[in-house]
C-alpha cells in the first residue's frame, strides 16, 4: 500500500472517472443544490487545512480561493476538481509527511473521516459551487496568547534565484536581551507568499553580526544551519499556528544573544517581492521550571557517492541526566530520501518519527500529542537513521552549501 494511502474513500466508480476525465460536469445554474456545494460545505474545509498554501500568489501550485465575485474562476477550475478530490482520498493532500502508523503529533494536516466523506459527496454531486452567501469569514490565524517581543527582517530583503529557483537567507535580529528570558511561545507572520518556511536560531550577537556584515546584502547565505555554534528556537511552516511549548518548559535566551532567521524563499509560485518578515515571541514571567532545549545529534563524516541510492548514516544522543522528550525535528538537504528517529531505552526501542518521502520545504518541529509520554534516564539514547539519493556524477559531504547534505535531528529536551 503506498505511503499514506486512504482504505476509507467512498464513491470508489465516481472516483475513478473523475480522475480519468480530469474534471466533472456542472449542474444547472437553476437546479437547488442538494448535495454538498463549495461554499457551504467544502471552503471550511479548505480554509482550515489548505488555503494557507493553496492561496493567490501562495505557495501551492493551486489557487483553492474562489472570490464569489468570480465565478468564472471557480468554472474555469472545474477541470482539475477530480484530481483535487484524489489527492486527498490517497492522503497526499494536506501534505503530511510523517506516517502516523509511528505515533501521533498536535496539529497534523491531515483531514477527518467527515471532511473526506464531504468532498467526496461534493464530487460526486457535480462539484456544485452553491450560494456565494454561505462563504465562511475569513480564517483568523491562530495568535500567540500574548506577544511580548516582535522584531521584522528591516528595511525588507527581494530575494533572488540563488539555488535553482530558491534563495535561503539569514537575518540577523537583536532582541537587546539585557537579563536571560524563558521563551514560552513563538510565531512567524510571513511579510511574503514567497518565504515558504523559516528557522529561528540563538547564538552569539557579536558571531551573528560577523556574519552579516561579511555579505554586501541585507543578511546572509544560509543553505544549512544559521551557523555550527546556532541552536534552534523554533521552526515554522505554512498552516502551522503559533507555537505555545509544552506547559512548564521553554527556551532560555541568555542576556546578550542573538537571534538569526532563517527564511527559505519559493520563487517557483510567483515573482519575488519585498519581504519584512515578523517573528513574534512570548517570554514566561518567571524562570520555567524545565528549562528545554532542542538537543542536537549530528553526523558529519559521511560521504554519498556518486549516483548513489538509498545510501544510509546515522547519528545519535545520549542522555546524561533525567530529562522528558515533547518532540523531535530532523533535518536533511535537497538529496534527503527518508528521516526515522527512535527510542532506545532498558525496555526496548520505540519510534518517534518515521518520514519516507523527506522534502526539505516541509522541515518543522514535530511536538508528540501526548506531551510528557517519553522520560529520559541516563544512559537512553535518541538515534536518527538519514539516507539520500545522489544522481550527481560527484560525491556529496556534509556542509551548509547547495550541493551538500545533512543527517541533524533535534530533540526538545526539558530538565526534570
Amino acid at each position: 500500500m503506498p505511503f499514506g494511502l486512504r482504505s476509507r474513500r467512498v464513491e470508489p466508480v465516481l472516483f475513478a472517472v473523475s480522475v480519468l476525465s480530469g474534471g466533472v460536469s456542472a449542474c444547472s445554474s437553476d437546479a437547488k443544490p442538494s448535495g454538498p456545494t463549495w461554499y457551504r460545505d467544502v471552503q471550511p474545509i479548505v480554509q482550515a487545512h489548505c488555503a494557507a498554501c493553496h492561496d493567490a500568489g501562495g505557495p501551492g501550485p493551486v489557487n483553492l480561493t474562489f472570490p464569489p465575485s468570480d465565478p468564472g474562476l471557480y468554472e474555469m477550475s472545474r477541470s482539475g476538481f477530480g484530481s483535487i478530490v484524489a489527492e486527498v482520498d490517497f492522503a497526499d493532500m494536506p501534505y503530511w509527511p510523517a506516517d502516523t502508523a509511528c505515533r501521533h503529533y498536535v496539529h497534523e494536516r491531515r483531514l477527518s473521516d467527515a471532511e473526506v466523506h464531504t468532498m467526496d459527496s461534493w464530487l460526486a454531486s457535480g462539484a456544485q459551487r452553491g450560494d456565494p452567501n454561505d462563504a465562511p469569514a475569513p480564517p483568523v490565524p491562530t495568535p500567540l496568547e500574548r506577544v511580548d517581543l516582535e522584531l521584522a527582517v528591516t528595511p525588507g530583503y527581494t530575494p533572488k534565484k540563488v539555488n535553482g529557483t530558491a534563495d535561503d537567507r539569514c537575518f540577523v535580529l537583536d532582541p537587546a536581551l539585557s537579563a536571560a528570558r524563558d521563551v514560552i511561545g513563538f510565531n512567524v507572520v510571513p511579510g511574503s507568499k514567497r518565504a515558504q518556511h523559516a528557522v529561528l536560531y540563538a547564538m552569539p550577537l557579536a558571531a551573528a553580526q560577523t556574519l552579516d556584515q561579511a555579505d554586501a546584502d541585507l543578511g546572509y547565505g544560509c543553505f544549512g544551519d544559521a551557523d555550527p555554534s546556532a541552536t534552534v528556537v523554533g521552526e515554522f511552516v505554512p498552516g502551522v499556528p503559533a507555537q505555545q511549548y509544552p506547559d512548564g518548559t521553554g527556551i532560555r535566551l541568555p542576556a546578550g544573544t542573538g537571534l538569526v532567521l532563517k527564511i527559505q524563499y519559493n520563487l517557483q509560485t510567483g515573482p519575488a517581492e519585498l519581504d519584512s518578515t515578523h517573528v513574534q515571541l512570548e517570554f514566561s514571567d518567571s524562570p520555567v521550571p524545565h528549562p528545554a532545549r532542542f538537543e542536537a545529534m549530528q553526523n558529519v563524516a559521511f560521504s554519498i557517492p556518486a549516483n548513489a541510492t538509498g545510501f544510509k548514516a546515522s547519528a545519535s544522543f545520549q542522555a546524561t541526566a533525567a530529562s522528558t522528550l515533547y518532540g523531535v525535528a530532523p533535518r536533511l538537504q535537497a538529496y534527503g530520501r527518508t528521516a526515522k528517529m527512535s527510542l532506545s531505552q532498558a525496555a526496548g526501542s520505540q519510534c518517534l518519527i518515521d518520514i519516507a518521502n523527506w522534502d526539505r520545504i516541509w522541515e518543522q518541529a514535530f511536538f508528540f500529542a501526548n506531551p510528557g509520554s517519553f522520560s529520559l534516564a541516563p544512559g537512553d539514547s535518541i538515534k536518527l537513521d538519514c539516507s539520500w539519493d545522489n544522481s550527481d556524477t560527484a560525491a556529496i559531504v556534509p556542509g551548509n552549501g547547495s550541493m551538500n547534505e545533512a543527517c541533524v535531528g533535534n530533540a526538545y529536551l526539558a530538565d526534570d
